[in-house]
């Protein structure tokens, strides 16, 4: 993880008067940016049901109309041992409690219905997801 930091640090370099990288718990990144409206968030943090629908009730409101929310791992899965995603197609009947490690589909999905926007998603085997915030 430390490379992909660096790595993504030094790719966004150029930009660094337009971007700020919280490398932080979620809701402490949240506390420090109160007052300025957000063009884009990507939310890479704990993937769990609970955890990432907090971040989306964190973050959504720091997003200014027509910002882009973004994240990754849109999926659900059931953990091993090891935490890491079984990915056989198992959640079926599964409530979105016992998503404990992968419930992020589920999260935003709920969420974007909620809220009236729509879903879109890349094509990668681990695919990100996005929305535009299209109203206050």
């Amino acid at each position: 993880m430390e490379e992909n930091y660096y790595a993504t640090a030094s790719r966004l370099a150029r930009f660094k008067h337009r971007i700020s990288i919280l490398r932080m718990r979620s809701e402490v990144a949240a506390k420090r940016i109160e007052e300025l409206p957000c063009d884009f968030i990507y939310i890479d943090g704990n993937h769990s049901y609970s955890h990432v629908s907090r971040d989306l009730a964190l973050w959504y409101p720091k997003l200014r109309p027509g910002g882009v929310m973004s994240g990754h791992d849109y999926y659900d899965a059931l953990a091993d041992d090891n935490f890491e995603p079984i990915l056989d197609g198992s959640t079926s009947g599964f409530s979105k409690a016992q998503f404990t490690s992968f419930g992020v589909k589920s999260a935003v999905d709920e969420f974007a219905n909620i809220h009236g926007v729509d879903v879109s998603t890349t094509t990668e085997v681990y695919p990100s997801w996005y929305f535009r915030k299209t109203k206050e």
